[in-house]
């Protein structure tokens, strides 16, 4: 009876130890923190696959738009370009310029257009050039179907007395703005040509515009 007595005592004393030492606490706490690292770590690995996900669809969206918009500037271009020949073509046939020639006035790759009629003193040259898709007419130049100008400098000189003048040279020195001729700031320094009545003309025919505006 008394080793019995004994026996349940040296039981309970011992329960109490272990408990004292916190055993049964730190076996429910173990699986716990597993279980919420295994949270962090999955929420982490979440996040870097959003990230990634992310910074790969902006790349694949921004760069078609660069390329396209780099065709479109290209392809543009040529189209633009290519208009102006249905302009001059379509004012030949309609005004009935008897010649005409395309030169290169201002800086840009689109040529000008000069017409006239005939060679006589009277005879001036008629300047057309394209400006924003449309025609304009910059102005009537020179004489004997003649005019004079600086090729791709954006100088017409209207002044072409035989003799030079200071004043007259700067008063009818123009230049192209905007489709039409304005007053230029200076006129000394280039180096002048002729278009129209100096032999690189074309008579105003189908065939010279198939051949130059087609």
């Amino acid at each position: 009876m008394k080793l019995t007595i004994l026996s349940i005592a040296l039981a309970v004393i011992t329960a109490l130890s272990f408990s004292a030492c916190g055993i049964s606490v730190t076996t429910e706490t173990e699986p716990e923190t597993a279980k919420a690292q295994e949270i962090t770590q999955a929420q982490e690995t979440t996040v870097e696959e959003t990230t990634t996900a992310e910074a790969s669809t902006i790349a694949k969206t921004e760069e078609p738009t660069i390329k396209t918009s780099e065709k479109n500037t290209k392809a543009a271009a040529p189209k633009a370009a290519a208009g102006y020949k249905t302009l001059y073509s379509s004012l030949l046939k309609s005004k009935g310029y008897k010649y005409f020639e395309l030169i290169y006035v201002d800086e840009d790759d689109i040529p000008e257009l000069v017409c006239f009629n005939g060679y006589a003193h009277a005879d001036r040259t008629a300047l057309y050039t394209v400006y924003n898709g449309k025609l304009s007419k910059v102005g009537k130049y020179g004489m004997y179907g003649s005019m004079a100008y600086a090729e791709k400098k954006n100088r017409i000189f209207g002044y072409m007395g035989v003799e030079g003048n200071d004043k007259l040279s700067a008063k009818y020195t123009y230049m192209i703005q905007n489709g039409s001729a304005v007053k230029a700031p200076d006129y000394k320094g280039y180096k002048s040509k002729l278009a129209g009545n100096d032999g690189s003309y074309y008579k105003n025919n189908d065939t010279n515009r198939k051949k130059l505006l087609s």
